[in-house]
C-alpha cells in the first residue's frame, strides 16, 4: 500500500482489484482426495492486499482459508473484517492463533474448530478438520488473547518499544529463560537467553536515549543487559542474587536500573549508555531483611520516589525513598504482612496512593497527601497502574480466581468488566501503548501463557460459568443404569464430581460429594452388572469412596483411607474385582501411600502393600495378558533419592513381575490396550514430554516419540470402528491420537485453549469419542464420519 499519495484513492482501488483476484485462489483443491493449499503467495499476500484496500471479507476470513494463512503477517496487520459473520470469525481465529502452523492446515483447521465449540459458535464448514471434531466443550476463552504458549509457569513481564516501531513483550519463565516476543506477530525476536536454573527472575525493560530498547534481567549472580535485537548479554554482570527490579529515567534524564539484593540492599545503576557503569549512581539500606518488590513514582510535591516493600522475615512495611538523594521521603507505611505486590498512581488532582497487597490478606491504599489508608480483603498477586487515553490513572490487579481487575484508584470503582482468561495464577502484569495508540495490558501466569488485551475492546467470549479454582484433575466414562452414557469429572472444586451426559454436555443429577477436591477417578463393574466409580480425595485422611450412580445422589461409601491419587481397577481370574491404591508424596515417607490392592466389596486389603512407604505412586494401570494373567503396572519414584521405576506385579500373587527398562525420566500416565495380535500393551507417557509403547507380556520397548513439549498428564486408550487400537495422550494444551498397531500417530495434534490433565475414552452414536478434561471439560470425536478417510503419518 502506498500512504500519503496524492492518488490514495486510486492505489486502494488497484489493491482491491488484486485482492479480489487473489481471493479467487485461497481455496484449496482437491488432487486424488487429497487437499491441495493455494499459492504460498496467495497465503502469506492475500490479506495484505485487502487491507490495503480498507477491509478483508469472507472471501478471506473463511473457514477455508484461514487454516491456510500466514498467521504472523494477518496478526500483525489486525484487519477490519467486513460483514457480521467475518468479524466473528477472525475475532475467534485471534483467540487460537498463536498455535497456527504454516505446515499444518488440517491442525489449524481442528484447532478453529474446537475454538468455535468453545465459543458456542457455528462449527466452520471446512473439509480439512477430518479429526478431533468437537461433540461440545465447556472450555473457557477468556476476553483477550493468548499471546504465546511456554513449557514452563511464567514469572515476569515487561514490554518495550523498539526503534523500528514494534512492541515487544519481554518473559522471564520458570524454567530459567528470558524470552523475548513480538506483540503483534506473536513471533519470538532472537534466542532465549538462560539466567537461572529453574527459576524465574525478575525483568525490566528501558528505552535509552539513542531509541534502543534494552532487557535488564536478574539472577543470582547479578544483572544482566542486552538489546534484544542484537542477540544475548554482552559485559560483565553486576551486584549480587536479585530479589526484585524496575527501571526509570531520573529527572536529570539519565536511564536507570534499581535493583534490590538480598538483605534489603538497593542498589542504583546507571545503564544511560547501553551498559553498567562502574559504581552504583545511589545505594539504599531499604529493609532489616529481604526486599520483595520496588516501584517508582512521582510523590506528591514532584520528587522522584520509589517504594520499597519487606520481604519474608522483614518488617512488614512498605518505605518510601527519594530516588536522587536515597533519602527517605515520607514516614513507613505498615501493613501488617509481607507485602508481595506494590504500585503507586498519580491522581488528576496532584496526589499519589500506593496500593499494596499481601497475598490471602488484604490490600490496602495510602494516600501520600492526607495519610489516609483503606483496606479491602482480597487476594492479589500482581499490580501495575496504567493511564487511560483520557487521563484517569487505572490500577489493574490479579486476584485469585486468574481473573485482572482494572479500577479507578481514586475510589475503587471498576472500570470496565473484568479481564479473564487465564487459567491458573497470574504472576505479573504490566501495560503498554501501541502504535496506533491503543492499550493493552500484557500478563503471565502459571498456566505458561503470556496473554493480552485491548482495552478498549474486551469482548466476551467462551464459556466462563465452570466454577471452581482448579482445574479438573480426573474423568472417567460410565453408563447409568438406564443406558445413557455421562462422563464424571473431578478436582474443580474442593468437594465434588460433576456427572455430564456424553451426548449433550448438559448436567446429569446433582454433584457426587466427596471430603475435599477429587484428585483421581476410576471405574469398576460389580458382579450384579452396575457401574460404580472409584473416587480419591485430598483430605486429610486421603479418602477413597466408592460411588453407586444407580442410587439416589450416588450414594456412597469409604473403600479406604490413606491412598488417593493413582487408581486403578481389575477383575481377577477367581472373579473378584479389586481396587489399586496408591499416593504421590511430596515429602515425608507416608506408609498409608503405598500401593495396595483391595477387595472392592469388603475394602480389606489382600497381603502386604507392594511398594515401601518411601516411594512415591505417579500412576497405575492394569492389563489381562492372554494366558489370563492380570498385571498391574505402576509408577513410582523415590521421594529421597528420586530414582524412578516402572514395575509390573502380578496381580493374583501379588508379586513383582519385572521392571520396563528404557524410560529418561518419570513416568507420569500409562494405560492399557490389547492389540489384534493378542498382544497386551501399555503406553505410557513422561514428564519429558515422551510417549512409550510396551509389549507386557515380553516386558520390553516397542518404540517411542518425543511428541509433546510439556509433561504428558493423561494417557488412555480405545479401539475404533475399523477395529484399530489407539491411544489419546495430553500434555500441555496438546493431543496426540496413536495408531497402536504401526506405532505412529493418526492425522495431525489437537491444540487445546487450555491444559489437559485427564482423559477417558467412550463409544457415541457408534464412533470412539475422547472426554478431555482440564482447564475446562470437552468430548472429541477421535475418528470421522463415515465416508470420510484418514491420513496417518509419523
Amino acid at each position: 500500500m502506498v500512504t500519503g499519495d496524492p492518488n490514495e484513492q486510486e492505489c486502494r482501488t488497484v489493491e482491491g482489484r488484486i485482492a479480489d483476484a487473489l481471493s479467487r485462489l485461497a481455496r484449496s483443491r482437491r488432487v486424488a482426495g487429497d487437499p491441495v493449499p493455494p499459492p504460498a503467495y496467495v497465503r502469506r499476500h492475500a490479506v495484505e492486499h485487502a487491507a490495503a484496500a480498507g477491509g478483508v471479507d469472507g472471501q478471506l476470513i473463511s473457514s477455508d482459508f484461514l487454516p491456510y494463512v500466514d498467521a504472523e503477517r494477518l496478526r500483525a496487520l489486525n484487519p477490519t473484517a467486513t460483514g457480521a459473520e467475518a468479524v466473528a470469525l477472525l475475532r475467534l481465529w485471534r483467540q487460537a492463533a498463536h498455535g497456527w502452523e504454516w505446515d499444518s492446515p488440517e491442525a489449524n483447521a481442528s484447532a478453529l474448530a474446537f475454538w468455535a465449540r468453545c465459543a458456542d459458535a457455528p462449527l466452520p464448514r471446512t473439509e480439512l478438520a477430518r479429526h478431533w471434531t468437537p461433540q461440545w466443550a465447556q472450555w473457557p476463552l477468556g476476553n483477550g488473547e493468548i499471546l504465546t504458549r511456554l513449557p514452563a509457569s511464567v514469572g515476569t513481564v515487561a514490554t518495550a518499544a523498539l526503534p523500528d516501531g514494534r512492541l515487544a513483550v519481554v518473559v522471564s519463565s520458570h524454567d530459567g529463560t528470558v524470552s523475548v516476543w513480538d506483540l503483534d506477530t506473536g513471533h519470538p525476536i532472537g534466542e532465549p537467553v538462560t539466567t537461572a536454573q529453574d527459576h524465574a527472575k525478575p525483568v525490566a525493560t528501558a528505552v535509552l536515549p539513542d531509541g534502543r530498547a534494552v532487557v535488564v534481567a536478574g539472577s543470582e549472580d547479578g544483572l544482566w543487559m542486552w538489546d534484544p535485537t542484537e542477540g544475548g548479554p554482552t559485559g560483565d554482570r553486576v551486584g549480587g542474587t536479585i530479589t526484585s527490579l524496575v527501571t526509570t529515567v531520573l529527572p536529570d534524564r539519565r536511564v536507570v536500573a534499581i535493583a534490590a539484593e538480598a538483605l534489603g540492599l538497593v542498589h542504583v545503576w546507571d545503564i544511560t549508555a547501553g551498559r553498567f557503569e562502574a559504581r552504583p549512581v545511589q545505594s539504599m539500606d531499604t529493609h532489616s531483611g529481604l526486599t520483595s518488590v520496588l516501584c517508582v513514582a512521582t510523590l506528591p510535591d514532584g520528587r522522584a520516589g520509589l517504594l520499597s516493600a519487606g520481604g519474608v522475615l522483614s518488617d512488614n512495611t512498605v518505605r518510601i525513598w527519594d530516588l536522587v538523594t536515597g533519602e527517605p521521603a515520607a514516614e513507613p507505611l505498615q501493613h501488617g504482612d509481607t507485602v508481595t505486590a506494590l504500585t503507586a498512581a498519580r491522581l488528576p488532582d496532584g496526589r499519589t496512593v500506593v496500593v499494596a497487597s499481601a497475598v490471602g490478606r488484604d490490600r490496602r491504599v495510602w494516600d501520600l497527601t492526607t495519610g489516609n489508608c483503606t483496606s479491602t480483603y482480597t487476594w492479589s498477586q500482581a499490580l501495575t497502574t496504567f493511564e487511560l487515553p483520557d487521563g484517569r490513572p487505572v490500577v489493574i490487579e490479579a486476584v485469585h480466581d486468574y481473573t485482572l481487575h482494572v479500577w479507578d484508584p481514586s475510589d475503587g470503582s471498576p472500570v470496565g468488566p473484568p479481564l479473564h482468561g487465564h487459567a491458573d495464577i497470574v504472576q505479573s502484569v504490566t501495560a503498554a501503548v501501541r502504535p496506533d495508540g491503543r492499550r493493552i495490558v500484557v500478563s503471565g501466569g502459571n498456566d505458561g501463557t503470556v496473554r493480552c488485551w485491548d482495552l478498549t475492546t474486551r469482548p466476551r467470549t467462551g464459556r466462563g460459568d465452570v466454577a471452581g479454582p482448579y482445574p479438573l484433575s480426573s474423568v472417567v466414562s460410565a453408563r447409568l443404569p438406564s443406558g445413557r452414557d455421562v462422563v464424571v469429572a473431578g478436582g474443580r472444586d474442593m468437594r465434588t464430581a460433576y456427572v455430564t451426559d456424553l451426548a449433550s454436555g448438559d448436567s446429569v443429577g446433582g454433584p457426587l460429594r466427596h471430603r475435599d477436591r477429587v484428585l483421581a477417578l476410576a471405574t469398576a463393574e460389580q458382579s450384579d452388572g452396575r457401574t460404580v466409580v472409584l473416587a480419591g480425595g485430598r483430605d486429610n485422611e486421603a479418602t477413597v469412596l466408592v460411588w453407586d450412580l444407580a442410587k439416589a445422589e450416588a450414594e456412597s461409601r469409604v473403600l479406604s483411607h490413606g491412598a488417593s491419587t493413582a487408581l486403578a481397577t481389575a477383575c481377577l481370574p477367581d472373579g473378584r474385582t479389586v481396587a489399586i491404591t496408591g499416593h504421590f508424596m511430596y515429602g515425608m515417607p507416608k506408609p498409608s501411600a503405598a500401593i495396595r490392592v483391595r477387595d472392592l466389596l469388603t475394602g480389606e486389603t489382600m497381603d502386604d502393600p507392594l511398594t515401601g512407604p518411601a516411594e512415591s505412586v505417579e500412576a497405575a494401570a492394569t492389563a489381562t495378558l492372554p494366558d489370563g494373567r492380570v498385571l498391574l503396572i505402576a509408577s513410582t519414584s523415590h521421594i529421597e533419592t528420586h530414582e524412578f521405576a516402572l514395575s509390573v506385579w502380578d496381580l493374583e500373587t501379588r508379586r513383582r513381575h519385572g521392571s520396563l527398562h528404557g524410560c529418561t525420566d518419570t513416568v507420569s500416565a500409562v494405560a492399557t490396550a490389547s492389540l489384534p495380535q493378542g498382544r497386551s500393551v501399555a503406553v505410557t507417557g513422561e514428564a519429558n514430554g515422551t510417549v512409550r509403547l510396551w509389549d507386557l507380556g515380553e516386558r520390553r520397548l516397542i518404540g517411542s516419540h518425543h511428541a509433546h513439549q510439556h509433561r504428558v498428564e493423561a494417557v488412555a486408550t480405545a479401539t475404533l470402528s475399523d477395529g484399530r487400537p489407539v491411544a489419546v495422550t495430553g500434555g500441555g494444551a496438546t493431543l496426540w491420537l496413536w495408531d497402536l498397531s504401526a506405532w505412529e500417530s493418526i492425522g495431525p495434534p489437537l491444540r487445546l485453549p487450555g491444559r489437559v490433565y485427564a482423559l477417558a475414552t467412550a463409544r457415541l452414536d457408534g464412533r470412539t469419542v475422547a472426554a478431555v478434561a482440564g482447564d475446562g471439560l470437552a468430548v472429541v470425536h477421535l475418528e470421522p464420519d463415515s465416508g470420510q478417510g484418514e491420513g496417518a503419518g509419523v
